[in-house]
């Protein structure tokens, strides 16, 4: 059951921060602290925006579908993803790339993701697979 809330949630997150890496990116970047975006960085936010919004998908559908050993696999995926997005995080703020307060809104929605995700990929399998 909490599985599900939780394909939801990373659905939301991926939606809204795909929209906003899509369609407004200077905005998005300022939130992070970055004053100075270039073209680059704009091309390549938006390559994140539009790879985020197939993801919300996926999540929405997996929220929705019964358990079954591809959801489990989508669920422990989705664990690396996060602790990934973690370390990445952390990697940026000590090089200075993000501010300190958009750098804790990371780290804080990639730790609930990689704990709630790794509890139900590892711990209770069963409520991805049944």
């Amino acid at each position: 059951m909490y599985l599900r809330w939780l394909f939801f949630a990373l659905a939301v997150v991926n939606v809204l921060y795909g929209l906003g890496f899509l369609v407004i990116p200077e905005t998005v970047a300022s939130a992070y602290g970055t004053s100075n975006v270039n073209a680059t960085a704009v091309a390549i936010a938006r390559y994140w925006g539009a790879t985020l919004l197939p993801l919300g998908y996926l999540s929405w559908i997996a929220a929705t579908t019964p358990g079954s050993a591809l959801k489990l696999h989508l669920t422990r995926a989705t664990e690396f993803i996060a602790i990934l997005g973690f370390i990445v995080t952390i990697l940026a703020m000590s090089a200075g790339v993000i501010s300190t307060a958009g750098g804790i809104l990371n780290l804080a929605l990639t730790a609930v993701f990689a704990i709630g995700f790794g509890y139900y990929a590892w711990a209770k399998t069963a409520a991805a697979t049944t």
